[in-house]
């Protein structure tokens, strides 16, 4: 509560990071290199190469450091003056009404007809036109497949002889959308298998747009910024872009519903916001792991933000009702979790490899995508070529 108060201690902060940045860099200047040539066994030819490498890889490495000091130093102050004017305005906050009945439907009807209105083929040849180039879709369109077959003939469902025959292949790392196998498998039996997948990617943008209605709405009191910002959380850019390949991460319309829940459960701890808070974090879950992970992302920023208003670090209400919101999924899916990480122990090649790939660079937030009409622009081209990962991946 108490850092960066006065002016002068971000200079101070910003001096003593400069001092050590310089000491290390001095330090490395007079005794790396003889370390490393103490240390070193090869020729003098492949020596000076080494050398060359590591002074490369020393100076990326401080101007990394530098750049990234100053851009999180200006994102603490930008967060912190925000919560300063977030505490002001809750002492004067009044109660908030929600949504109305007709509101709900209302929008409901909205984004089921831009749903329409971008997909109009799709939703014309429902069961023949899968929603995508052929990619990663085909290989969840299998998920469900695969689901239907073992369910039918009482199979072990995390292992399968159908591909990697004949000793088959363990399924517990296979990236499934638990939720929409389970969806697929139930609700949506009687549909064929590419109906049911495309159902399950048209009504992601009808729910993430009401979740998102909803959730804004109950912040702001305003329907038409509701309306507004659950249609750009439903229909942009990633959604879109992932939409054409991976289910289980284009299914983010359970997102808004928990932040709404778990706001109303800080903000009035009723057993039944617990509850719904509780049913969402498991969906997030079931849909993706990086939706667990983000939930608990929020979870934390949300009660930041509650504790700075309130001045005071530790809130038993909250804290509560937080283990039980994240408790009751992780009891839910521990045999599951249990048997991954038993098979990841007995299992040394399991990789790990990706997370530093598949990522969105600090410019797909801003840069057109590779999907946007302005793709074509040649500097905006050669920036989205430089980016890391897919196109659909590093589409922010």
């Amino acid at each position: 509560m108490t850092v960066f108060r006065k002016p002068g201690t971000a200079f101070k902060v910003t001096g003593f990071f400069l001092a050590c940045l310089v000491a290390c860099l001095c330090g490395y200047a007079l005794f790396g290199h003889r370390i490393l040539a103490a240390s070193y066994s090869g020729s003098p030819l492949a020596l000076a190469q080494h050398l060359a490498r590591v002074d490369e890889q020393v100076t990326l490495l401080a101007v990394t450091a530098f750049l990234s000091y100053f851009f999180y130093l200006l994102l603490f102050l930008i967060v912190r003056r925000l919560l300063r004017r977030d505490a002001d305005a809750a002492d004067t906050m009044p109660t908030r009404s929600s949504a109305g009945p007709r509101e709900v439907a209302g929008a409901f009807l909205v984004y089921s007809l831009l749903t329409i209105a971008y997909f109009p083929t799709v939703v014309a040849q429902l069961g023949s036109v899968l929603i995508g180039p052929p990619g990663d879709n085909m290989q969840h369109l299998w998920d469900i497949w695969w689901a239907r077959t073992a369910l039918q003939g009482g199979l072990d469902f995390l292992h399968t002889t159908h591909i990697y025959w004949p000793g088959g292949f363990n399924l517990l790392f296979h990236p499934f959308s638990t939720y929409n196998v389970i969806v697929a498998t139930t609700l949506g039996w009687l549909l064929s298998p590419v109906a049911a997948y495309n159902l399950l990617i048209l009504l992601t943008f009808v729910l993430a747009g009401v979740g998102a209605f909803l959730l804004i709405r109950h912040l702001t009191e305003n329907t038409a910024a509701a309306l507004l910002g659950g249609f750009i959380f439903a229909f942009s850019p990633t959604h879109f872009a992932h939409a054409l390949h991976q289910i289980e991460i284009a299914s983010l319309q359970f997102i808004p519903f928990f932040v709404l829940y778990y706001w109303r459960t800080l903000e009035h701890n009723s057993t039944r916001n617990v509850v719904w808070a509780s049913v969402f974090f498991l969906l997030n879950t079931l849909c993706s792991w990086y939706y667990m992970v983000f939930a608990l992302f929020c979870m934390a920023g949300c009660y930041g933000v509650t504790a700075y208003r309130r001045k005071r670090l530790v809130l038993t209400g909250p804290v509560v009702s937080s283990l039980v919101t994240a408790g009751a999924t992780f009891v839910i899916i521990s045999p599951l979790a249990v048997r991954m990480l038993l098979y990841a122990a007995r299992t040394p090649g399991i990789s790990t490899w990706g997370y530093d790939d598949y990522v969105v660079d600090l410019l797909g937030f801003v840069v057109p995508h590779h999907y946007h009409w302005l793709s074509g622009v040649p500097i905006i081209a050669h920036i989205n070529r430089s980016h890391t990962g897919f196109p659909w991946e590093n589409a922010g």
